[in-house]
């Protein structure tokens, strides 16, 4: 059985419980407070950096030059494609410069949900790398297809743009590559390295997860005035 086969249906529960959220039922219908989802682009934006930082690890950590290049495109689709976007898209619609993106405090959640990434990436091997990262990129593909036929906005309302651009044909089939790579990275692992990988799987989705409460509250810190003035 495929790694991703694995945890599909655990995969789907959680899908399912993310398209429930405040934020993302009020997404689809356009009835989000603006403020809400600037705070969400500005903390994913940031995520993004990390998330980068972990392919390009990915990278380095490559025993041939088949599979650098399979990690350079994952990696090139976030940087050419996902951040440029944040960068252009909201300055535009938003009118958050990249410099505002760039000088962005992470919250408490995404500093430990990327913190959660990073060790993963740095203490294990390929496959705990990319098997902590997967779940953002397979989650975000389905629940954007759950809120699709949800939401009614016109084609250029941001929030509609949001939606599309996780539609779009880069994206999906870096995220198909990703499920690719982590499917044969866990082929030939025991039960017992199996199970440890779907842990790290499942923390990882437990943060996807987390996360819509803290943007729809835009939860900081317990005491923000402290970071006042760093960003």
């Amino acid at each position: 059985m495929a790694f991703m086969d694995r945890v599909w249906s655990k995969t789907m529960e959680v899908v399912r419980s993310e398209v429930q959220q405040s934020y993302l039922q009020e997404l689809a219908a356009g009835t989000l407070p603006i403020e809400k989802f600037r705070y969400q682009i500005k903390q994913n934006y940031k995520y993004l950096l990390e998330y980068s930082k972990v392919f390009a690890l990915a990278i380095a950590k490559s025993p041939d030059f088949r599979t650098m290049v399979r990690f350079h495109n994952i990696l090139d689709e976030a940087m050419e494609h996902e951040v440029p976007f944040y960068h252009k898209y909201y300055q535009e619609k938003l009118n958050i410069e990249p410099h505002e993106l760039d000088s962005v405090i992470m919250d408490s959640m995404n500093r430990a949900y990327t913190s959660h990434e990073r060790a993963c990436a740095w203490e294990g091997g390929l496959a705990e790398l990319v098997i902590s990262v997967l779940p953002c990129a397979v989650c975000y593909r389905e629940q954007v297809k759950l809120l699709d036929p949800l939401c009614k906005l016109p084609k250029g309302h941001p929030y509609r743009e949001w939606i599309d651009m996780y539609l779009g044909e880069v994206y999906i089939k870096a995220v198909e590559e990703t499920i690719e790579l982590a499917n044969e990275l866990a082929e030939n692992k025991t039960e017992l390295e199996l199970k440890k990988l779907e842990e790290i799987y499942l923390a990882s989705c437990m943060y996807e997860l987390l996360s819509w409460d803290m943007y729809y509250n835009m939860k900081f810190w317990p005491l923000p005035q402290l970071f006042k003035g760093l960003s």
